[in-house]
This record gives C-alpha cells, structure tokens and sequence, in this order.
C-alpha cells in the first residue's frame, strides 16, 4: 500500500500534543515516512525519549510487526552502552505500533565524515571502530548478527561514545530462534555487505559478515572510497559477490602497513580467511594503532546499560541547545518506506513549525540504478512481486562532498540522500572528538 507525503504528515501531525498510552505526551514530529514517523516525547515521569511509530497500513503486516518489534528485543539483549536501548514499546487502539528509544546528542559517523571533507582522520577511524568491534563482540557473544554496519547505523555522541544503531535487520543465530528471511532475500546494503550476503547465502551471514561489514566502514571512512569501485548497486553486488576486495593501500598507499593488514583480512573474499572473532579484529587493531599511530586505543568509561526499569527524570535542556534523537530507523525494519529525522531544538511555546518533510517521490519511488548513499539500504527480494513492494530510501538535506564515495538509490536527477537516520545539531559543549 502506498501512502501520500501529505496523508502521513496528516495523520502524524494528529498525534503532537497528545498522550499515547497515558503515558507519553508528544511533544513534537521529528520525521515520518512511508513506514513509520519519529516523535520527541516525554514520559510522564518527566524523562525525555524518542518514539518511533510503525504506521497502522505497515503495522497490519505480520512480518514487518514482528521485524518492528524484534528490534528493540535484540538491541537490548545486547546489553552493551554502545547499543542503543529501547525502553518500552506497547500498541495504540488503532493498531499502530511504537518503540521508546533514548535520546542522543551527537551526529551520525556519517554526517561528521561529510563535515570533514568527505573522510575521517586515520586515528578518529581507528577509534571509531574499536568501539565498534567491543559492540559487535557483545552481540556476537549472544548470538546476535547485525547484517548491517555502515557509517549512517554508527552514531558518535558528544561523550565521545559510539552506538550502534538499527537492529531491525539483526539476526539471532541459535537452535531454535525464528528466522524472519526466507532464503534468497538479500538484506542490507550494497557498499558494505560481505560476500555471502551479497548472493544471498544468509544461513552463512553470520559474526564473519558483520566483521566484513565493518572493515568495509573503516575502508569507506578512511579512504573517502568503497571497497569495489561500482556505479550501480547491481554492479557493486555483483563485484562483492565475485571478485575479491582491493587492498585498502591501494586506494590510500598512506595509510601504514600494519594498518592496512588487519582490515585487508577482515576483507577477505572467504570468510574462513577473515579474522577468527571481532575480538581478535579489534585486538590487531589495537596493537597496530599503537604502533604506527602512537598513544592507545582503549574503550572510553560507559555507564553499565540495564533495560530493566525506565531511567528516572532527566533534566530539560535550554530551548537553544539541540537535540539529537537515535531512531533505530523504520527503513531497517522494512523496504517500503523511509524515516527522516532532521535536527530538533525544544519548540517555543505556541510555535506551530511544520516538520520536516519528504519529497513526494521518496514515497513512491521506484528501484533505480543509480549507486546507493553510503548508507541507503536495498532490499532485493527473491520474486518480482516483492521487488515492487521495496523502496530505496532516498532523501537528503545536502548534497554529497566532490570526490567523495557516496551513492543515491533515488532516480536520476533528484536530490543525492542520505539513508534516515538521528538527527543533527551542532554540540553545545566541547567535542571530545575533536581533538583526537
């Protein structure tokens, strides 16, 4: 089914100012899509969160309901500070479905790659991923694959802590567990998915992907560049699924040797090749930072995460101070829509600012062969009749830095995008990351 910009705007727009559950006022539209809208919302109790909301057309499928809701299960089972916890999710009388997020301040690796010129520092890199590898280690340890590490899922806080973000592709891999992809589909994204994922081999997508994936972010945040130099998403599938990966020294010869090493094995075409475990990625890591790069790579000091009870009341931030929300982004969950959250600062009294908006065309558009965003996800489907249901997510609030390894699944000639994801605002106290 699909749904106008208007009608969506329409009906999420409803919602501001009201109560869900008697327990949550909403107090203002952050972004909405074809499949789902991201509300700032206070808890009765005062705490500050995210909402995000599964439209009640979208909510109707069992699937997509069970992927939804799946979400929030595993990134709290992850119980790591660098997974993003979900505190709550519940059922409107409607049918629609929420999950309670935590607020972030901070940007997207992402976004602040762009605001760099189109790449990060080698040491900001390598720190970025060493957090990274501790999160992947920890849900790797319960079993949890992520099938979709890229720079736009990695979020940098102004605490200088990274969370990973959308575990609606997240698979639990264990005797047992329901698997929600039939054989065949294809989930993630092109520019950073391993191998097997690539042909759609997902009973061995499995901690060796995720490692993959990961190096390929490092690859794309250090270089500017993707692993396989593609035009289309098909072509860059078809590259990743046959051929194997160009030495990152060959794209950057600067980049030091030992570097260079450890995310070239973690690139490996077979994945028996790749590192034995994250552990032992990150482990490599380590030891070649403080080699060539001097100083240590180490986890910054992380409040333990416990999704048991609902955090107490957080003081409210001065209207001119911005606020970032970490929406796990509906477009993980499923490919017929997309979720846009821009920057939000706490609204004046009586303010009526509309929200932002998506261009009609991203919520109709159709597959295209234009390359993917760093971070649009594509979903092809095993059968024609699925491939018509899937959307690309294509939408954007600047265009891409010259030169820079960026892609847009939108048609030819719309804006270049960016895949949905926390919003942005410039930090209101000094950034850690800086300096580093």
């Amino acid at each position: 089914m699909t749904i106008s910009a208007a009608s969506v705007e329409r009906l999420a727009k409803a919602l501001v100012h009201t109560w869900l559950k008697g327990k949550y006022r909403v107090d203002a539209l952050l972004g909405y899509g074809g499949a789902a809208c991201v509300f700032a919302a206070t808890h009765r109790n005062g705490h500050r969160v995210a909402i995000k909301l599964l439209h009640p057309s979208v909510a109707s499928d069992p699937d997509t309901r069970a992927r939804f809701l799946r979400e929030g299960y595993l990134a709290n089972k992850v119980a790591h500070p660098g997974a993003v916890r979900v505190l709550d999710d519940d059922v409107l009388d409607d049918g629609s479905v929420f999950l309670v997020m935590e607020l972030l301040v901070g940007k997207t690796i992402d976004d602040r790659a762009e605001e760099s010129g189109g790449k990060l520092p080698l040491k900001l890199t390598c720190r970025a991923t060493f957090q990274l590898l501790d999160v992947l280690a920890a849900a790797h340890a319960r079993g949890i694959v992520h099938r979709d590490i890229k720079p736009q899922n990695l979020f940098w806080t102004d605490d200088g802590v990274l969370k990973v973000l959308d575990f609606g592709l997240a698979r639990l891999r264990h005797p047992g567990s329901q698997v929600l992809t039939q054989t065949g589909d294809v989930f993630g994204t092109p520019a950073f998915m391993a191998p097997e994922q690539a042909i759609g081999d997902m009973e061995n997508v499995g901690a060796a992907s995720d490692q993959w994936s990961a190096a390929a972010t490092f690859f794309n945040l250090a270089t500017g560049k993707f692993v396989h130099d593609a035009r289309t998403p098909t072509e860059m599938m078809v590259l990743t699924a046959t051929r194997p990966p160009r030495s990152i020294r060959e794209v950057d010869p600067t980049i030091p040797v030992r570097i260079g090493n450890v995310i070239d094995r973690a690139l490996r075409f077979r994945r028996e090749e790749r590192w034995p475990k994250v552990s032992d990625f990150q482990r490599a890591l380590k030891l070649a930072f403080e080699s060539e790069l001097g100083g240590t790579l180490s986890m910054p000091t992380l409040a333990p995460t416990s999704a048991s009870s609902f955090p107490g009341p957080a003081t409210r931030r001065p209207a001119t101070q911005g606020l970032v929300v970490a929406a796990l982004t509906a477009a993980a969950v499923v490919a017929a829509g997309v979720v846009v959250v821009r920057a939000l600062r706490d609204p004046e009294p009586g303010s009526s600012a509309p929200p932002p908006a998506l261009p009609d065309e991203v919520i109709s558009a159709s597959r295209s062969d234009t390359p993917p965003p760093r971070g649009p996800r594509v979903v092809v489907p095993p059968s024609p009749s699925a491939a018509a249901s899937a959307m690309p997510s294509a939408v954007g609030s600047s265009a891409p830095t010259p030169g820079r390894a960026r892609a847009t699944s939108a048609p030819t000639g719309s804006r270049p995008s960016r895949d949905p994801g926390p919003a942005r605002s410039t930090p209101s106290t000094p950034d850690p990351w800086s300096a580093q």
